[in-house]
C-alpha cells in the first residue's frame, strides 16, 4: 500500500433535514438529513450522506453518518464510504471521518483511510483525505 493525500473544497448544494424527536423540556431533539456535496481540487465529484444528529440545548451535538462518494481522487474515478461520528460537548469533543473497508470501486477498490473537515474564515469548507489504495501488482 502507499500513502497519499488528496485536498479538495467543496460546497453543500442540498441539505434536507426532517424531524425525528422534537426536544421537550430541553430534553434531546433528534433529526436526520440528507447532504449533497460537490468536491473540486485533487477530488472532483459528488457526494450524499445520511446524517443522524442529536441535540441538546447549547450544550452537546452528536452526529452519526455514512456518506458514499461518486468522485475522481488524484485521476482515480471511483466511488467508496465515508463513515461519520463526531460529538461537541461544550468546547470539547471529537471527530471522526473513516473510509469504510471493502466500499471502494473502480480505481478506487481497496482504498483505506480518513478525512478532516476545513473549515474557512469565507464560510467554505476544505476537505483532506489521507488515503492508501491496494498495490494493484501485489
Amino acid at each position: 500500500m502507499s500513502g497519499e493525500r488528496a485536498e479538495a473544497d467543496f460546497e453543500i448544494t442540498a441539505w434536507e433535514e426532517e424531524p425525528v424527536q422534537e426536544a421537550v423540556n430541553g430534553g434531546v431533539a433528534i433529526t436526520r438529513a440528507r447532504v449533497i456535496k460537490r468536491f473540486t481540487g485533487d477530488i472532483t465529484g459528488s457526494s450524499v450522506a445520511w446524517l443522524t444528529m442529536s441535540v441538546v440545548g447549547d450544550t452537546s451535538m452528536a452526529y452519526l453518518g455514512v456518506e458514499l462518494f461518486d468522485v475522481t481522487v488524484a485521476g482515480r474515478p471511483g466511488t467508496f464510504v465515508l463513515l461519520h461520528d463526531a460529538l461537541s460537548i461544550g468546547a470539547g469533543g471529537h471527530t471522526r471521518w473513516t473510509v469504510q473497508g471493502g466500499t471502494g470501486t473502480g480505481a478506487l477498490a481497496g482504498i483505506t483511510g480518513a478525512a478532516a473537515i476545513d473549515p474557512r474564515p469565507d464560510g467554505g469548507h476544505g476537505f483532506t483525505l489521507a488515503y492508501a489504495l491496494d498495490d494493484p501488482t501485489g
